[in-house]
Order: C-alpha cells, then structure tokens, then sequence
C-alpha cells in the first residue's frame, strides 16, 4: 500500500470536487518503479494506494485522513453519515472529521465484541470508556436493527465526542456497509426553520419525529442549510455539551421520551441512567414494566402565550407515561422556588410575580403515582420588553 501525501494544492486540481483525499491514485499513467514494481492508477478494487492534500494542516490531520482513505478498503467506498467526528468513515453534514472509529465500525473488523442483553428481561450493565476499553452495549432489536451505547470520556486523543457521558446509537442497514446511524442526542429531536431572506437556521420546537443537530440538513436555493457557524450560530453539527446521557441533563431514554426508543421492530425498552462511578457508569435496562420501574422523562418546554399580559402562560408537551400524575414548575432564577403544581391532565400554567427587571429562567419538571421525579426540563428564558409591552421569551437547551 502505498500513501502519497500533498502539502496542498489548489481545489480545482484535485477532481474538481476540492476533496482532501482518496482511497485510489488519480493519475495519468501507472508508474513502474525501478524495481519492476506497477502502481496502478485506479479505483478501490484495482489502485495500489490512497492519496490526499492534507499535509499542510499537520501531522494529525494527515493521520486521520489517511486512515479514513485506508479504511475504504477494509469497509468499501461509501461513507457514514450524520455520525460527526465520531467515526472513522464519517460523511456530511461534517467532513473532513474522522477521528477514533465507532464502535459499528471495529466490531465489523472484529477489534471488540459487542455486550448483548437479553430481550426477555430486565438488566444491569456497567459500560466503561469506550475508547481506551472497548465497552460497547448492544441491544439487537433485530438481524438488521440494533441500538449500541458507548460511554465517552475524552481521556483519549482519538475521541472527540463533544460531551462526556452515554452515547445512544440507532442502528438500521446494521449488517451491510454503509449502516445508517443515528446519534439519539440528548436534547432531543426538534423542528427547525430556515429563513432563505437572512440565510440563517433555527431550531423551533421540540418534536420527537423530528431531527437533531447532528443530522438536519437541507439545501435551498443553492445554500447549504445544516447546524454550521455559517447560518446556524454555532457549530452543533460537530456535536456539543448536550449529545450525552448523564446523571444531571437527560437520564431516561424510552418509548415516550425525546428522543425515543421507538424503532421499526417494535421491541419496547427503556434505558435508564442510574449511578457513575470513577469512569464507569451502571445503565438499567428494561424490557419489563419499562414505566413502573423507571423515573418519568423529562417533560419539553413549548413556550409561551398571551405575551401581552403581565401574567403569560406557559405551555409544555405532555408526558405519554401512563403512570404520570403530574407537574411541578419552578423558578430558577433570579429567585430559585417552586411556583406550581398541576395534574397530569394539564400542560400549562398562568406564571404570576414575573420579574419585569431580570430575566426569569422558568423550568418544569414530572412526577408519576410512585412520587418518583424526573429531571427538569429544558429552560425558558423571559424578559419584559418595556418598549413593546411584551414577553420575550428562548428556549435554551440546559436544564
């Protein structure tokens, strides 16, 4: 195998596309060394190497590149996509990313064994760093339908998961390459709107069928529409603080929770968060009285209504447990006090004593008939607008 490494040229020159590397030598001609040795130009099947443009930006850089180039031809020519930089074979949204491979990906060149659960029962399973031990989960819905959980620490060089915690995969095509992964985020799936006037994109409201960060992307009138700096503010695309399942953000992923653990088999479970450790975490895994036995998922702020009035309403989803009994709303600053409980039967509440002065970080949080809680949701942000004699109010993703 041969790697031949540019330290740059100009895109154009490089298959008009402006790509960094290639799993085959686009050349002219075969070269024949002195040797009698023939490098082929050519494609996968038939070239004798890999070629790429990277070498300006660095050792690093050139490391992970060429590795992707090399890991075509132990995988084939396709590319993941919406994995981010957590993945060696990665493709869009985020290019150009690869870092230490997912765990989909050594397993297949059998570098790691899965841990399997039974589907019949309930279990307990401790997962340490995925990187640096090879841990993995897997709950195998079907032949072709998996979920795989890794536990990310960023105590190596070769991960760069944006969050430290429990990553959930969704899994589909899972024996043929490429597979389709989905990053299951912890904050959630959402609806997003793109403003083509101001070339800018936004997530809206939250949605459980919606997409995420890490996978909304969509083209109009010729601009590229994804979570970039660009049009998007910041760079989520690449993932950020709230991908992970942890103790403190978002601990519950089930049927009903955002995301979910609705899939195509139909197979119902729950994962639940339950105690870290140093770097290990213990996951409780239900496939029995996945309701009874776990804490309510966390409940979705909507937003407000009647924003004229100096009391507003607030509105959220409704949670689907069927053991819920209700909500409780807190004020989280300036002043930190619980300002309302309500019955599972309702989703909103008239807020009074709004600061007109400071900003009101309002959250809700659920309970079930066990007086078990969940996590606080989601924050939203208010202010009185003095000019426009109204409420303005943010979703914000912590909690």
């Amino acid at each position: 195998m041969v790697f031949l490494i540019y330290r740059n040229f100009a895109n154009k020159l490089f298959y008009n596309q402006g790509w960094t590397g290639s799993a085959h030598f686009y050349m002219t001609k075969n070269i024949e060394t002195n040797d009698g040795v023939t490098i082929n130009t050519g494609r996968l099947h038939k070239g004798s190497g890999i070629q790429q443009r990277a070498g300006k930006h660095g050792f690093d850089y050139t490391k992970y590149i060429s590795a992707h180039e090399f890991a075509h031809f132990l995988f084939g020519g396709g590319h993941i996509r919406n994995v981010t930089n957590l993945s060696l074979l990665n493709a869009g949204p985020v290019w150009n990313e690869s870092r230490g491979m997912h765990s989909w990906e050594r397993e297949k060149l059998d570098w790691i064994n899965f841990i399997d659960v039974p589907l019949d029962k309930n279990s307990t399973i401790t997962l340490d760093d995925y990187i640096t031990t090879g841990d993995v989960l897997r709950i195998p819905v079907s032949k072709n339908e998996w979920y795989l959980v890794e536990k990310h620490q960023n105590i190596s060089s070769h991960d760069w998961a944006k969050d430290e915690g429990i990553y959930i995969y969704h899994i589909q095509n899972a024996n043929r390459f490429p597979p389709t992964i989905t990053i299951e985020c912890a904050d959630g799936n959402w609806d997003f709107k793109i403003d083509t006037k101001t070339q800018t994109l936004r997530k809206s409201t939250p949605n459980k069928k919606g997409k995420n960060e890490t996978n909304f992307s969509q083209r109009k009138n010729k601009t590229n529409y994804a979570c970039y700096k660009k049009v998007y503010g910041d760079n989520s695309a690449w993932g950020d603080k709230y991908d992970a399942f942890d103790l403190t953000y978002n601990n519950i992923f089930s049927p009903v929770s955002n995301p979910s653990s609705k899939n195509i088999g139909k197979k119902e479970f729950t994962i639940e968060i339950k105690e870290k450790v140093g770097n290990k975490v213990s996951l409780n895994i239900y496939f029995e009285d996945i309701y009874q036995n776990t804490l309510p998922s966390k409940p979705q702020i909507v937003g407000i209504e009647n924003v004229h009035s100096i009391t507003p309403t607030l509105k959220w989803f409704q949670n689907e447990e069927p053991d819920l009994d209700g909500y409780t709303i807190s004020i989280v600053q300036p002043i930190k006090k619980t300002i309302g409980n309500v019955r599972k039967t309702s989703n909103e509440l008239k807020l009074t004593n709004l600061n007109l002065f400071a900003e009101n970080l309002i959250s809700v949080s659920s309970f079930d008939t066990d007086n078990n809680n969940s996590l606080g949701s989601n924050l939203i942000s208010i202010k009185w607008n003095n000019t426009k004699k109204e409420w303005n109010y943010t979703l914000l993703e912590r909690n």
